[in-house]
């Protein structure tokens, strides 16, 4: 089975802190700069945030925790100091912003599920939601008859391809979008919200994420449609 990687453009990390001071219904997702700070309030003062960025001083060695908190104290976040200041509750690590995919996940006597068998970028942070589907899906293959050889998970497997690539269309239009560091990005950040509110097929990508990946129509993530977004400015 061969293992594919795109090439990554960013890394993400991430950092789970505490504080007392951050709202449970505000959460971030936010270009400053160099960097992208995202964060989601969970229960009992716990916050996760992330920061999508190129790779640096900050986002290695022992002070990479106290970099990633320091990003974030910013006249453009509100209650930035509270977010600065938090307690760390979890260690800081960043991963690669890549889509990894195999072709054919299944063997003789293997499949393959979650990220063994591809990851999407975690930009998109749907590797819990593909790998609970993975294994639902395979389940229902395993229960469904005694027939367990690779061609009895040919459904799943096409699924799983079709899953992917529109996953991996939304990862790259969120890293092209979100990722590029320069003027003409952000005017183009702000023609894509524009155009978002008028045309469905520019927002169907990002929904993707949330509502699921076959939810949205099959044209919204054909490369005509990749490139239009690509190109708004």
């Amino acid at each position: 089975m061969t293992l594919h990687q795109a090439t990554a453009k960013a890394l993400l990390g991430g950092l789970l802190v505490r504080t007392n001071n951050w709202p449970e219904d505000w959460s971030i997702w936010n270009n400053e700069g160099d960097v992208v700070h995202l964060g989601f309030p969970r229960t009992d003062g716990y916050v996760r945030l992330y920061l999508a960025c190129g790779p640096g001083p900050r986002t290695s060695g022992a002070e990479r925790a106290r970099l990633l908190l320091e990003t974030f104290r910013t006249s453009a976040l509100p209650f930035s100091a509270a977010v600065a200041s938090a307690e760390v509750a979890g260690p800081c690590a960043y991963y690669v912003g890549s889509d990894g995919w195999t072709d054919q996940p299944v063997a003789e006597g293997v499949v393959l599920v979650g990220d063994a068998a591809g990851w999407s970028d975690p930009i998109s942070g749907q590797g819990l939601a593909v790998a609970m589907r993975d294994a639902r899906t395979v389940s229902d293959a395993l229960l469904g008859g005694d027939d367990w050889s690779p061609e009895a998970f040919g459904p799943y497997v096409d699924e799983r391809c079709e899953r992917m690539r529109r996953l991996k269309v939304t990862g790259h239009i969120t890293t092209e979008m979100r990722c590029t560091f320069t003027p003409e990005a952000r005017r183009r950040r702000a023609a894509f919200g524009a155009d978002s509110r008028v045309n469905p097929l520019t927002l169907a990508p990002a929904l993707a994420g949330f509502a699921g990946p076959e939810t949205q129509p099959a044209e919204a993530f054909e490369p005509e449609n990749v490139q239009r977004i690509l190109s708004l400015n």
